[in-house]
Parts: C-alpha cells; structure tokens; sequence
C-alpha cells in the first residue's frame, strides 16, 4: 500500500501513532514494579522487626527448647516458618486486593479526556509473568527477612535464657 500511494498519504499502524503513549505505559509498568518492589521491602522490614521481637520474647522458650536438645537448625526453621507464612499470608491479601481492583477497574474502566487521548478509557492488563515476579519479589523477601532472627534465637544460651527470667 505505501509503495503505491507513495509521497501522496502518510500511512501507519496504531500503534506506530500511539508510539510515545505506549512507550509511556512501558515505563509507567516498570516504575510501578520498582514501588510495589519498594512497598514489598517495607513489609519485609516489619516482619523482620516483629521476628526479632518475638525472639527477645521467647528467649526463656527457646533455652527449654535448646536444654531438652533441639538442635539450631530446627529452632531456626521454627522462626524462618512464622516468617514466611506470615509474608504468604500478606501476598494472598494483597494479591486478592489488587486483582479484585483490576478486575473491577477492567469492568468500570478508568474513562479519559478524549481530547487528549486516542483511547476512551484506559485498558487494564494483567500478566501472569507480572503476577509471579511480583510474588516471586515478595516470597523471596520475606525470606531473607526471616534469616537474622531465626540466626539470633540460634544464639540464646540454655542457660543465660533460663537465668534471665527467675
């Protein structure tokens, strides 16, 4: 078509006129990973502070446990568990919340000016790939947020535990 129309009609896709929007929308979705990513480390950092604390709490727990011979490895599976299933828990939650606000907005659909945008309203996309980085972000985090704690309540002594609290 364009070897035959040639200089007399400017031709293109969609896409091609739409370019810089697109290409706006591509770098909006990796800033928008980067926050989620940002928010995600937040989390993490109060689950590590909550491990922590628990930990001091449990110091007198942990030295019965150690005196009736646990072994480190598990009392450190004990505290990386509470961890990471309180992350899994906090994905589930958010994954449910964010879905259910796709899906509601892919049914409303966010309207827009169009005067200023080709599109009436803005489309909402959501990838499985987006889907299992973003968990992937969030369960690996949790994880390393449960490694200095469950390596701290490795380190209570049987007997400066049972001591501390007579």
């Amino acid at each position: 078509l364009e070897s035959k129309l040639q200089d007399t009609f400017k031709i293109g896709t969609w896409k091609t006129r739409n370019r810089a929007l697109f290409n706006a929308m591509k770098l909006e979705k990796f800033v928008m990973f980067i926050i989620l990513v940002v928010i995600i480390l937040v989390a993490a950092f109060s689950i590590l502070a909550n491990l922590i604390m628990v930990v001091m709490d449990k110091q007198q727990e942990i030295a019965i446990l150690k005196s009736q011979g646990a072994e480190d490895s598990s009392i450190r599976r004990i505290f990386m568990l509470q961890g990471v299933m309180v992350g899994i828990i906090g994905l589930v939650l958010g994954l449910m919340a964010g879905l259910g606000l796709c899906i509601y907005l892919a049914v409303v659909g966010i309207k827009t000016s169009e005067n200023i945008f080709v599109l009436a309203r803005i489309p909402v996309s959501v990838s499985p790939l987006d889907i299992a980085a973003i968990a992937g972000s969030a369960v690996v985090l949790s994880i390393l947020a449960t490694l200095y704690p469950s390596w701290k309540a490795t380190r209570v002594s049987p007997v400066q535990g049972l001591n501390k609290h007579e």
